[in-house]
């Protein structure tokens, strides 16, 4: 499975790494969650 996330439009590169950051966290917690089986 593939997912691929995409966003723009963020005020400064410090915005965008924080997205980053934050979409890092959330899509570890679904590949987690989505293990467990």
């Amino acid at each position: 499975t593939r997912l691929t996330l995409a966003q723009d439009n963020n005020a400064s590169e410090e915005a965008a790494e924080h997205s980053k950051g934050m979409w890092d966290m959330l899509v570890a917690d679904v590949r987690r969650i989505s293990e467990r089986g």
